[in-house]
């Protein structure tokens, strides 16, 4: 997304329900070869939809306003309808004093969010990766991780648990990692402690962190 640092975008997630029934023609290209009387940024992947424009003004506001209601138009003509209970709206922004103002589809106001999943990613309206971290990645691998330790207690095959953590737990930490990365020494620190754990039962030593990863 486009923008400098003093402006505010607003990122609009739609969810598509089909109303028709579905033929062997791409839905997504269906849509793509369809949106392009909108002049504000559109991303598309199957059936859902983002909108965001840049906000800094209240005909800024009214432009977004006039995108929304275009896509909904644009559902009526095609026989589709948008599930407006699962449209949320996030404010991405570092402004003290952002511009608020309601926003409608189909006559009834989205619902503001200040952290949105998307293509199991989760970010925040700051576009900070914590909450993929602490609540999807090292959560999701530690309970991996502590069901292998449950049921593989007198399990001594070095080669056959690393399979398993490699497979049920490094699969959660590296999951789109090229997009959460952590920067941070606490984030790091995080996922290593998952590491830390699954070599000390994988390898039944004590020997430090930096000799087991060696092995």
């Amino acid at each position: 997304m486009s923008g400098h640092l003093g402006q505010e975008s607003l990122l609009v997630f739609y969810k598509a329900e089909l109303s028709w029934v579905q033929f062997s023609l791409s839905y997504s290209y269906v849509i793509s070869q369809r949106l392009c009387f909108l002049e504000n940024c559109i991303a598309l992947y199957a059936d859902d939809c983002k909108s965001s424009r840049i906000i800094n003004s209240a005909s800024d506001q009214n432009m977004f306003q006039e995108d929304l209601d275009n896509l909904h138009r644009w559902s009526l003509r095609n026989f589709m309808d948008f599930n407006v209970k699962k449209c949320k709206i996030m404010r991405i922004t570092k402004k003290k004093q952002p511009f608020f103002s309601n926003c409608f589809l189909d006559n009834s106001v989205l619902e503001e969010v200040n952290e949105f999943r998307d293509l199991g990613i989760t970010t925040d309206q700051h576009l900070r990766w914590n909450l993929q971290i602490d609540k999807v990645t090292v959560a999701k691998a530690n309970r991996m991780l502590g069901l292998i330790k449950r049921t593989c207690r007198d399990f001594d095959d070095r080669k056959t648990l690393r399979t398993l953590y490699c497979a049920l737990v490094r699969s959660n930490l590296q999951h789109c990692s090229v997009i959460w990365s952590p920067y941070t020494r606490k984030g790091i620190e995080k996922l290593e402690k998952v590491q830390k754990r699954a070599t000390k039962f994988i390898l039944r030593t004590d020997d430090c962190y930096a000799d087991r990863l060696k092995k």
